[in-house]
């Protein structure tokens, strides 16, 4: 009986092992089944999708890539550079067919796909990829990107990023003023910066390789120790220059408004360094005595024992800014200092007032690219200066607000009594000459973006 009870043992083992053994084969073939199914239906389904529609199909190997390309059968010269971009993407490849031998990462598909663009009467021609990546035998979800984009116009010559401004040159040198302060906000080193300023610089703006999308241009830069491949330059900031017949949709509406804001003799008066319990109320009354808004840019360190000022500013419609906490010169202390004295008076502000604040005007007008992009704020400077800091007269004032033009951002102080006497005739000219006084939001609109400064509506 023992001995029968062993051999049973040894019989079960047996079994168990064999069993294991064809079981995990088993598994393992239906696992590998199912792999191939899979792959075979992504292949498929590949060759009936947009990307393979009336196209020259090649496929093929790039290491343990497999590629199908889908050429497009078009004899539009302007697409030929979009088919360059495919060669460069698909470049090593081997033409073979599918092969389960191999250990598959990765199953890709490189075609050309036309649709409406984001301007008017102009299709965009885009070079892109769909890839499933492949982990143990098992095929992950497609993820698609973009390789290259042309736009074309109605008569499907190219359309470049001259042909979208009335003014190329101008809307250039706009350009690379907003690319080179993006690029020091991201932290690009200045030698780094200067070489793709003076790259795009050298280039014909028709060259640019560029995508437009949600209200943005994204602009090609050319390969950095950072990695940035293009930067992001808002349709807004180009306004001035652009031909507003190729914009549609929310884009036009956004325009439309721009022009008809543009056209209001619209400026924006504002006050630095208080508030002030003795002047500060006066300019209030003053102000609402000819119906006028400004904005107050108030230091931080005044903020205590004036929060009914404050309160009082915001309630009757004007705007209130950052002016740093102590009116130090931000770039002569350094980078952590700076970013306290803003954002400590950001917080005092927002307590005292119960708005967020995101316009600040550094003190004497000094600030850099560094203290830019180390803080949420849209930093506003002026381009009239009344000097009532200095010259402590109204003839004085009024001959520096005699320059305004629509569009000015005028700078005077809530803190000298003088400029409260001033105050009068300052506003009885400016209303006499039909300007409107608007707070800064109201006179830049969209236009203000964080980290970037302004000196007026232009």
């Amino acid at each position: 009986m023992k001995k029968l009870g062993i051999l049973l043992g040894i019989l079960c083992m047996l079994v168990c092992t064999f069993l294991l053994f064809f079981g995990d084969t088993a598994y393992n073939k239906w696992q590998e089944y199912n792999f191939q199914s899979d792959v075979k239906k992504i292949v498929e389904d590949g060759d009936k999708s947009e990307l393979a529609k009336n196209s020259t199909v090649k496929s093929g190997w790039i290491g343990d890539k497999y590629v199908k390309v889908y050429y497009p059968n078009s004899n539009i010269e302007q697409t030929n550079e979009i088919k360059e971009r495919l060669d460069d993407e698909t470049k090593g490849l081997v033409e073979g067919n599918l092969n389960f031998d191999k250990d598959i990462k990765e199953i890709a598909f490189y075609g050309v796909v036309e649709k409406e663009s984001n301007f008017a009467a102009v299709k965009e021609v885009s070079a892109k990829k769909v890839s499933h990546k492949v982990e143990s035998r098992k095929v992950e979800s497609a993820s698609e990107s973009m390789v290259s984009s042309i736009y074309l116009d109605k008569d499907n010559k190219e359309f470049t990023l001259s042909s979208l401004f009335s003014s190329p040159d101008e809307a250039k040198q706009k350009f690379l003023s907003k690319i080179k302060q993006q690029l020091a906000v991201k932290g690009l080193s200045e030698e780094d910066i200067n070489a793709i300023i003076i790259k795009l610089r050298n280039q014909d703006m028709a060259t640019w390789k560029f995508i437009y999308d949600e209200a943005k241009f994204k602009i090609a830069v050319d390969e950095n120790k950072s990695g940035l491949k293009s930067v992001d330059i808002p349709v807004n900031d180009l306004y001035k220059y652009i031909d507003g017949t190729y914009l549609k949709a929310e884009d036009l509406a956004k325009y439309n408004e721009y022009i008809k804001k543009r056209s209001r003799k619209a400026v924006a008066l504002t006050f630095d360094d208080g508030p002030n319990p003795n002047t500060t109320p006066v300019a209030l009354e003053l102000l609402k005595k000819y119906n006028a808004k400004a904005t107050f840019f108030m230091v931080g360190r005044s903020v205590a024992g004036n929060e009914d000022i404050i309160k009082q500013v915001v309630a009757e419609g004007h705007q209130i800014g950052n002016h740093s906490w102590s009116h130090p010169l931000l770039t002569k202390i350094s980078l952590e200092e700076a970013k306290s004295q803003i954002n400590d008076t950001t917080e005092a502000l927002k307590k005292a007032s119960g708005q967020d604040v995101h316009i600040m005007r550094p003190p004497y007008g000094g600030i850099n690219s560094t203290i830019q992009a180390a803080v949420d704020q849209s930093f506003i400077l002026w381009n009239i200066d009344t000097l009532d800091w200095k010259n402590r007269n109204t003839a004085s004032i009024m001959r520096e607000v005699r320059k305004t033009q629509p569009g000015s951002i005028i700078l005077m102080h809530d803190i000298h009594q003088t400029s409260i006497d001033a105050l009068p005739t300052v506003l009885q000219y400016l209303t006499e000459q039909g300007f409107e006084l608007v707070t800064v939001e109201e006179l830049m609109g969209d236009q203000l973006e964080l980290h970037q400064k302004y000196t007026n509506r232009e």
